[in-house]
């Protein structure tokens, strides 16, 4: 056997993923994804607390923070 087999063989044996770390992988980027937004139903209320026109801009800053965190973190 060539030393190329035997490495293409300990790569594919170690490549699997398994099901459970798949949903767990597959709920947290859902989760992270969702976290953007949850403030918009809940713009009224932040009003309350926020008057005038800072409140307008927790959707954008959430969205804007997570794409700077996508082009720091992604390769």
């Amino acid at each position: 056997m060539s030393n190329i087999s035997v490495l293409q063989e300990e790569v594919s044996v170690s490549s699997k993923i398994s099901t459970g770390l798949t949903f767990a992988m597959a709920a947290s980027a859902g989760l992270a994804v969702a976290n953007i937004y949850y403030n918009q139903p809940m713009l009224g209320i932040l009003e309350q607390d926020l008057p005038g026109e800072l409140t307008g801009f927790v959707p954008t800053a959430t969205q804007f923070g997570y794409a700077i965190g996508l082009f720091a973190l992604v390769p």
